[in-house]
């Protein structure tokens, strides 16, 4: 999409203010080469010069890096309230070995060395938080980037760290108001215009922390908020399969195995989004030996996304009552591939619309505690988290088929997209038949609660630290799925079963092909401008899109009873609750020394997690099932589907191992060994009906166990001072 930023006073103000700041860093710069101190009488000396910005969040993100036990990489806001990202999974591809996943252009989820979303483990402040995600996988959109303070991606795991990342476990942290000190607040308002969409999208932001008391006590807040719109114009062809061509179908193949789309047209999507989300911390230090933190997050995300499709087929579907028209001319390249297609009486379209709704609220509130005593230091955090995201069948995707007398298309003519022409232009007020109306969604709530005590013994022996701990947490997700019962009810297919409520009057006859005739008010007509904008070629700029309300409305009129079929109805197979209890304890050295004059860093560690799983779902009564000789079942009372729960409990123990060798003051050698696991995906644990190949039924398994490997890993990192 394209975008224009817009000028704001805000904006002005602020590049005369870091005009003004570069000026007297010049003036400093030349200042410092003549010898001199800016601002300072002579014989005065400049004693310190802070670098902030850019330059210092690359710096300290390159000191995470150098100075971290394990192997990591880290991204820092450049000031407080400025990630230099617009979204935190984006701000992750920086990463080496980070790729983002995108939802309609915005990174949403991401991937590490290959692995997805099963093998990873987010956390916000040290905490595991809860997802809207339906799997193990976390959603990065929902956290405006000016909320947080910076990114850890531990690569390699550490006997205090969360468990169940095999890929990495990503830490998203926020801003400590004592840290900060005296008082900031910074503010930022900007607004971006998309040409397509011929919206302007608002971003703001606010944060302000204060420090009171002679600095023992701290407060911060922060709110963000941002809507966000998009357009995406696309051309699309699916299945491309080899199909003979009956020019005129007289009977005879004219070519044969001829490679085409078995669907082929043009998508116009538009979605519509808005992010709100604050933390809120206080920090109470009363003595130098204690500190107590309490902070929280919260955000609301939802999402509108409207598709609205027009779909050829560009061949006569088996379960036609009709022919889809006749071919009237084809040619084809070297390689068999039909370069031009056209066909006539008719020349049949589907119009589709398609409604993608998001809502999804995140909170977390944590408490810690740290307490130093003599040569220890001492942590205790609570925290609990949810997060929610409503879908109770509220997608759609509806069909409405219609046609025109003859179209033609041309892949042949050398443009980005090929040309669609049509004898007609497809309006409202065209012949229209019912298709398919889906209605369905996926609900799903995420709740973890945890609790830790974590200790550090500060020594001058052999171990310079040892670390000691243990917790508990407890995860439950549900996943509640919703779907209408029968999508085709208004389709030819199911033409006698609505005969019965309903006249027949109420049929079209379009070459043929018999339709519920749908009224021209359910229809509505394109306004979109500047289709495919920038793109040569002949095909449709507009045509008239579903409304859907007035959609279903007239077949509630039309037929009640069959109606309800599409109102979209909880599934239960489909449909599950896991909940994780967590025991973990842990111990872990760290040495340090000098190797042949070079420091070294050893880290040691062992982690025990003991993980109880309980699934809870639907699924049919295996026990029942007979089979012949073949393996085929010979009863059907197997097949119904009863609730169920299971439970599971397995134990690890896992080591690991990070060393570090400096051997020059920029050149740095890391060798890590650990056995770590990723606990198994949500859509294994749940009970679900069985697939009965033969001859052996086959099913998810709550009493599955989590893979596990070793990984060794030597690196070698040379990070410039």
């Amino acid at each position: 999409m394209k975008m224009k930023t817009l000028a704001f006073a805000i904006s002005a103000a602020l590049a005369a203010a870091a005009q003004a700041a570069d000026e007297s860093l010049e003036a400093a710069e030349l200042a410092v080469q003549d010898g001199g101190a800016v601002g300072e009488s002579e014989g005065d000396t400049l004693e310190e010069v802070q670098v902030t910005g850019i330059l210092n969040s690359i710096k300290s993100a390159e000191q995470i890096k150098r100075q971290s036990d394990n192997i990591v990489d880290a991204i820092v806001s450049t000031d407080i309230g400025k990630f230099p990202d617009e979204n935190v999974a984006e701000a992750l591809q920086r990463v080496p070995g980070v790729s983002v996943n995108r939802n309609n252009g915005e990174g949403q989820t991401v991937t590490v060395r290959g692995l997805g979303g099963n093998y990873n483990v987010t956390t916000f402040n040290g905490r595991k938080l809860a997802s809207d995600n339906e799997t193990r996988d976390f959603n990065y959109d929902i956290i405006a980037s000016e909320l947080i303070n910076g990114v850890t991606v531990n690569k390699t795991p550490q006997a205090h760290l969360v468990d169940g990342g095999i890929g990495a476990v990503i830490d998203v942290t926020t801003a400590r108001p004592l840290d900060i000190g005296e008082f900031s607040l910074a503010a930022s308002f900007r607004g971006a215009y998309g040409e397509r969409t011929e919206s302007v999208d608002p971003r703001a932001s606010l944060v302000v922390s204060n420090t009171f008391n002679d600095d023992t006590l701290g407060v911060l807040a922060s709110l963000a908020h941002s809507s966000y719109s998009n357009r995406h114009d696309n051309y699309f062809g699916t299945g491309p399969v080899a199909r003979d061509i009956d020019i005129g179908n007289d009977g005879s193949v004219d070519i044969a195995d001829a490679v085409f789309p078995s669907y082929a047209g043009f998508t116009l999507y538009e979605d519509s989004r808005e992010r709100t989300g604050g933390t809120f911390a206080v920090q109470w230090r009363p003595s130098d030996d204690i500190d107590i933190n309490f902070d929280s997050l919260f955000s609301k995300y939802n999402i509108d996304s409207h598709g609205s499709q027009i779909s050829i087929p560009t061949y006569s579907e088996w379960w036609l009552s009709a022919p889809n028209g006749a071919y009237t001319q084809a040619t084809v390249d070297e390689n068999n591939v039909v370069q031009k297609l056209a066909w006539d009486s008719p020349f049949l379209i589907d119009l589709i619309d398609i409604r993608n709704p998001r809502q999804s609220t995140t909170y977390q509130l944590g408490l810690a505690v740290d307490w130093d005593i003599d040569d220890f230091t001492f942590n205790a955090d609570i925290s609990h988290s949810r997060a929610k995201n409503e879908n109770a069948g509220d997608n759609r995707f509806v069909v409405a088929r219609t046609g025109v007398t003859a179209g033609a298309f041309d892949w042949g003519s050398g443009n980005k997209v090929p040309d669609l022409v049509l004898s007609d232009d497809i309006t409202p007020d065209g012949t229209y038949g019912g298709w398919y109306s889906r209605l369905d969604g996926t609900g799903v709530e995420d709740e973890v609660s945890t609790f830790v005590l974590n200790g550090k013994w500060h020594s001058d022996g052999l171990f310079t630290e040892v670390l000691f701990g243990l917790g508990y947490t407890d995860q439950g997700k549900t996943r509640s799925y919703f779907h209408s019962t029968n999508a085709s009810i208004f389709a030819a297919d199911y033409l006698d079963e609505v005969l019965q409520n309903v006249d027949p009057s109420h049929l079209v006859d379009f070459y043929g092909h018999l339709w519920w005739e749908l009224p021209s008010e359910a229809f509505q007509a394109g306004d979109a401008d500047n289709f495919l904008d920038g793109v040569s070629g002949d095909f449709p700029q507009r045509w008239a899109s579903v409304d859907m309300n007035k959609l279903f409305s007239f077949f509630e009129q039309l037929d009640p009873e069959s109606a309800q079929l599409l109102t979209p109805v909880f599934q239960p197979e489909s449909s599950y609750e896991i909940r994780e209890e967590i025991a973990h304890a842990y111990i872990e050295g760290n040495m340090e020394g000098d190797l042949f004059d070079m420091p070294y860093y050893l880290n040691m560690g062992l982690r025990y997690a003991q993980t109880t799983t309980f699934a809870s779902g639907h699924t049919q009564d295996i026990d029942r099932l007979q089979l012949d000789a073949s393996g085929n079942p010979i009863n059907d009372d197997w097949r119904h589907v009863q609730p169920v729960t299971n439970e599971n409990v397995y134990s690890d123990l896992l080591p690991s191992l990070n060393f570090k060798l400096s051997l020059t003051d920029e050149l740095i050698v890391r060798l890590a060994a650990s056995q770590v696991i990723a606990r198994p995906s949500l859509y294994e644990l749940a009970p679900g009906p069985q697939s009965i190949p033969s001859p052996v039924p086959t099913a998810s398994s709550p009493c599955l166990f989590p893979p596990e490997t070793w990984s060794p890993i030597p690196r070698t990192s040379s990070i410039p001072h």
